[in-house]
């Protein structure tokens, strides 16, 4: 009797009633970001030419910072830092021999080309360019070893404050005034105070472990 239980139509039907309004499975994450998916169009000359301007931008910084109007942060590697600052000042605090052996090196070409016949004239010369390069070496190394015992002195003989020292310095004294780069800081005169330095430097040095 259909007064007490349920149609037999009604119990199949009911299942199937609950699926209407879909009409397909429920498609998986994968598919449907895949789907949401737009390709990314780059245009390689609009890269190109920020890539460009970012390295023109770096470029002018560092032209700044070597002619001693901009961040000392932008100078090329090896000019970073409170200890090369202090070199450079100390250098440039005086007149170097060495400043003369680039001017006398290309006296001693011209020279020699327009008195090739006098041998005299060109041993003398050659011998004055020898004697010079002496000097400038002996200038070199004693500059470095006055320079590194201050350094060692407000760093407590960390000696990993001398490394590259004496190479840079060499190239320092070499350079005539006008074409030292980064510029002198100053006029020349008394001879840096390491101690207006030393935090500087002792903060660098921890930085660097």
């Amino acid at each position: 009797m259909k007064l007490f239980g349920r149609n037999k139509d009604e119990e199949i039907e009911a299942p199937l009633d609950k699926g209407e309004g879909k009409g397909r499975p429920t498609p998986k994450r994968k598919d449907a970001e895949a789907k949401n998916r737009r390709p990314l169009i780059v245009d390689k000359k609009e890269a190109r030419k920020r890539r460009r301007e970012q390295r023109d931008k770096l470029y002018k910084k560092q032209q700044a910072a070597l002619d001693g109007k901009g961040d000392e942060r932008y100078l090329p590697y090896n000019d970073q830092g409170p200890v090369r600052r202090y070199i450079r000042d100390f250098v440039d605090s005086r007149f170097a021999i060495g400043e003369l052996f680039m001017p006398i090196v290309l006296a001693f070409l011209i020279l020699s080309i327009a008195f090739s016949r006098n041998q005299q004239l060109n041993a003398i010369l050659l011998f004055s360019m020898w004697a010079l390069l002496l000097l400038a070496i002996i200038e070199a190394v004693v500059t470095t070893m006055i320079i590194n015992r201050a350094l060692l002195t407000v760093t407590n003989g960390d000696k990993r404050v001398k490394k590259g020292n004496g190479r840079y310095i060499l190239m320092r004294l070499a350079s005539p005034r006008r074409m030292r780069r980064p510029r002198p800081s100053g006029p020349r005169g008394p001879r840096p105070d390491i101690s207006e330095y030393a935090g500087d430097i002792r903060a660098y040095m921890r930085s660097r472990i």
